[in-house]
């Protein structure tokens, strides 16, 4: 069955004819979501939690409670 599929490979300018700028843009793409997720989910913690205690490189140190 797999051997009955005709394909061609498109080169880099049928790409950009086909689908435009956009098919270069998907490394950056996910990483750009990776980056708001992660940023979400810290974000979420620090206001979902009653106390804590933070320490940031420079000596930083954060106490909160609520």
């Amino acid at each position: 069955m797999l051997s009955e599929i005709k394909y061609n490979e498109l080169s880099k300018n049928k790409l950009k004819e086909r689908y435009g700028k956009g098919a270069d843009l998907g490394m950056g793409l996910v990483l750009a979501f990776g980056v708001v997720a992660v940023v979400t989910i810290i974000v979420y913690k620090l206001y979902s939690s009653s106390s804590g205690d933070i320490t940031l490189p420079g000596g930083f140190k954060f106490k909160f409670t609520t």
